[in-house]
């Protein structure tokens, strides 16, 4: 036992006077590689220590004038930051790596950094990612929408307590959204319903319509969004009046004509309104029925 524990302790030695050594050659080949005229220069910047090899004449510069020290750290910075990216692009780094003084590897945290950064975007990609809606869930998410707009239109009830109860209401049904999904869903069917409404209020025709926009016009058909059919249609007869205008002089234009204008464009305002409370009724009667038709599928 005494024998082998000698062979193991020589064996030690042995290793330790190897290590020495090269840690020796390493340092003069180290030595040599460095320039003789250069000087070690500390910085220290938001509590990390940078190490330089400058000048003479650099470093007492960067001690007299504080710009020049820190255009000096940031240059430092950028390239030794490019240089790590550069050798260890197909390697995954080690975070907080010591140095062999015992500070932090500054370069490493900042590699980390920036890849965090990257990653971000997926995560974030895979919340906001669109979903298919069957018509069941369209249809409940416009009665949970249409039965509380009235508090959140006029300022009663806010953003975040309004979507709330919509979403409880979908749960309610066993519907699995997210309140993202559910806004979206809502502006594109705003988008599409005010798309389908202006087009009918320019062409005065009607005949253009869109998915579940009997719904919709009930819903947002006195919106300040949506052009109202009477100045679709007023804005026709006002053109006319400016091209008369134009075409013959100031002077010969009677007053009768312009007082004519004015009382047909205020009866087509009036003929115009009695028609949207006409409609109004009806939509109102419409409303009850659809979505009496809604609740009655939705409790089967």
């Amino acid at each position: 036992d005494m024998l082998y524990a000698l062979q193991l302790l020589d064996r030690h030695k042995n290793a330790i006077a190897m290590q020495l050594s090269n840690f020796q050659q390493s340092n003069m080949i180290v030595s040599d590689l460095t320039p003789k005229n250069l000087q070690p220069l500390k910085l220290i910047d938001e509590g990390k220590v940078f190490n330089l090899l400058v000048t003479e004449e650099e470093a007492n510069k960067a001690l007299e004038d504080d710009a020049f020290r820190m255009s000096m750290l940031q240059e430092y910075k950028k390239k030794y930051f490019n240089l790590f990216i550069d050798d260890n692009t197909n390697e995954e780094p080690a975070n907080d790596t010591p140095t062999e003084s015992g500070e932090e590897n500054v370069e490493l945290s900042l590699n980390e950094k920036s890849k965090k950064k990257n990653r971000l975007p997926n995560k974030a990609q895979g919340k906001t990612r669109s979903c298919n809606w069957r018509d069941e869930e369209t249809l409940l998410l416009l009665s949970s929408y249409g039965q509380h707009q009235n508090s959140y239109g006029n300022g009663q009830m806010p953003h975040l307590k309004f979507w709330k109860l919509i979403m409880e209401q979908m749960k309610d049904h066993e519907i699995d959204k997210t309140r993202e999904q559910c806004i979206n869903k809502m502006e594109n069917l705003k988008k599409s319903y005010k798309k389908t409404k202006d087009a009918n209020n320019q062409s005065g025709n009607g005949v253009d319509t869109c998915a579940y926009y009997e719904i919709l016009d009930d819903m947002f058909s006195t919106k300040p969004w949506i052009k109202l059919l009477s100045v679709a249609g007023n804005s026709v007869r006002l053109a006319n009046i400016q091209n008369d205008l134009s075409a013959s002089p100031p002077c010969k234009k009677k007053k009768s004509d312009l007082d004519e204008a004015k009382i047909n464009f205020l009866e087509d305002a009036i003929i115009d309104r009695q028609l949207k409370r006409e409609q109004k009724a009806t939509y109102n009667e419409r409303k009850l029925q659809i979505f009496g038709k809604i609740a009655e599928s939705l409790n089967k």
